[in-house]
């Protein structure tokens, strides 16, 4: 017969120690959570409390009931049942001590949190709240959302060298950045049309690119199409590719992330005057490869009062070269702004414009080819439906 009061014995020392050891990770736990369940590791605070409180209950309750099953079974007392049958119930009672233990910490515990918070929160003012209620009208509320914060220079390149999608989803968050960008993305088109010079200039260094003509827009697939020399050819092809990219990007850019496109067209005209050479160059092959639709725009835009938006207006008549801009680049030789005079003249040098002969007037018929509002995809007007992405095209 195995003797289990010296058994008990041991088990009886073992826990009367541990048991209060747990009662007091139990509250410190609770007061303390990172302190009380030290061992637990990458756990919120939240998730830390719940967990150590069910650990340390669990460890309290398995230990009240060796506990009791030891006293129980060690002997002690006069009575003459069989020590396993104390030993259960007296693991019985220490359970339900324990509980009433773990209960009573719980409880004292919530009371605690709730003085605390009453103790510590500031009493609320009335004349506080009247004043704050009778606050003008344009006082920014306290929760007011912010504004998502964009990188900037990482939309600029997926607007630039993305594909067509990514590059009508990069337009619509710039519109949210509230600034003109407009001369970023020109920069990188001169970049580009740099490259793009250059890798000509190594087939032959006697061509030259030009906004005016339209010779200047295929030269590169020409020339890449009659090269034998694949290296050649496709830094060529390569270059021009990346170079109309950053074409469409600036295009994609005046369509969607400008309240409208007369204001994008306002910002590239201002750019006209105000802007490099380069830049200048690389706004005319904008509106060039964005085609004959903007004529009638910019006619109209050309009545500003400013004189630097007639200025930019005529550079980018030029680069069309339609017939129909013409009459207000003749007008520009008797406006009252000098330098609105001079560059008329320029213009119409280049061009050779007829001064004196009457311009015949004739009917243009043409499809205007618009983006679509889903894809971005470049559609005729005539279209019911994208055939890119299949979408309808409300009339």
């Amino acid at each position: 017969m195995v003797d289990l009061s010296f058994i008990s014995q041991i088990f009886r020392c073992g826990t009367c120690i541990i048991i209060p050891v747990l009662f007091i990770m139990l509250i410190i736990t609770l007061i303390q959570p990172k302190y009380g369940t030290f061992f637990l590791k990458d756990v919120d605070n939240k998730l830390r409390k719940r967990n150590g409180v069910l650990i340390w209950t669990g460890a309290i309750i398995l230990f009240s009931i060796i506990n009791g099953f030891s006293i129980g079974t060690s002997g002690m007392g006069d009575s003459s049942a069989s020590p396993v049958f104390l030993g259960i119930v007296d693991a019985i009672v220490y359970l339900i001590i324990s509980l009433f233990l773990i209960g009573f910490i719980l409880v004292v515990y919530v009371i605690g949190v709730f003085v605390f918070k009453m103790l510590t929160s500031k009493p609320i003012n009335n004349s506080v709240v009247i004043e704050k209620a009778n606050a003008k009208s344009d006082a920014k509320p306290i929760n007011q959302p912010k504004k998502p914060v964009y990188n900037v220079n990482n939309l600029l390149r997926q607007l630039i060298y993305g594909e067509q999608q990514a590059k009508v989803n990069a337009a619509y968050l710039l519109k949210d950045v509230n600034q003109p960008l407009l001369q970023n993305i020109l920069h990188a088109c001169v970049v580009e049309y740099n490259k793009y010079q250059n890798s000509i200039n190594n087939y032959n260094n006697q061509i030259r690119l030009s906004p005016y003509g339209s010779a200047s827009w295929v030269i590169g697939y020409e020339i890449g199409q009659s090269i034998s020399n694949n290296a050649m050819k496709s830094a060529i092809l390569n270059n021009e590719r990346r170079w109309k990219s950053a074409l469409n990007g600036a295009q994609i850019y005046i369509y969607h992330s400008c309240e409208s496109v007369d204001a994008g067209l306002l910002e590239l005209t201002n750019l006209m005057y105000t802007g490099s050479a380069e830049i200048v160059e690389q706004g005319q092959y904008v509106v060039k490869s964005w085609g004959v639709s903007l004529v009638e725009p910019l006619i109209k835009q050309y009545d500003n009062p400013h004189a630097e938006i007639r200025y930019g207006t005529i550079l980018l008549l030029a680069a069309l070269d339609d017939i129909r801009s013409y009459d207000p680049i003749r007008r520009g030789l008797q406006d009252s702004s000098q330098n609105v005079r001079d560059i008329s003249a320029i213009v119409i040098k280049q061009l050779n414009i007829p001064l004196n002969q009457p311009i015949q007037k004739e009917v243009i018929k043409e499809i205007v080819k618009i983006p679509c509002k889903y894809c971005g995809t470049y559609i005729e007007n005539t279209a019911t439906f994208c055939p890119s992405c299949g979408a309808p095209l409300g009339k």
